[in-house]
């Protein structure tokens, strides 16, 4: 059964020796539903700024899969162009629909399905 992980790179955390810094800014706690595009901008304007600093990114894949993580994703859809944002996965998951769950986002329910997949097969083509 093929997964997520067949045709992409996968680097061990101790095989990492750039600078790099843990983002937590697509925490579903950090998501304003009564300004979208405010929580959005403040979002990527702290990831560029780590970016710039720090040159990579490491972010928990479940972030990618919340209402933050779709609403970024559509507004600046070259995020994950580049090597400057590595998204970590958890061992025991195999893509992002196994994400779903460990989310605890209440603003993903609001996300039309198709959306929601939409959103998943364009992470799964972004992500080498």
């Amino acid at each position: 059964m093929s997964t997520f992980f067949d045709a992409r790179t996968v680097v061990k955390a101790e095989d990492l020796h750039l600078p790099r810094v843990y983002s937590t800014d697509l925490l579903p706690s950090l998501y304003d539903p009564s300004d979208p595009a405010a929580s959005v901008r403040v979002t990527a304007r702290a990831l560029k700024i780590k970016i710039i600093t720090k040159g990579l990114v490491t972010l928990n894949s479940a972030y990618l899969i919340s209402r933050l993580g779709v609403d970024l994703l559509d507004r600046h859809p070259d995020l994950l162009a580049g090597e400057a944002i590595l998204p970590v996965f958890r061992t025991d998951k195999s893509s992002f629909a196994d994400l779903i769950p460990s989310t605890a986002d209440p603003g993903l329910l609001r996300i039309d399905e198709k959306r929601l997949q939409k959103h998943m097969s364009t992470l799964e083509r972004l992500i080498t």
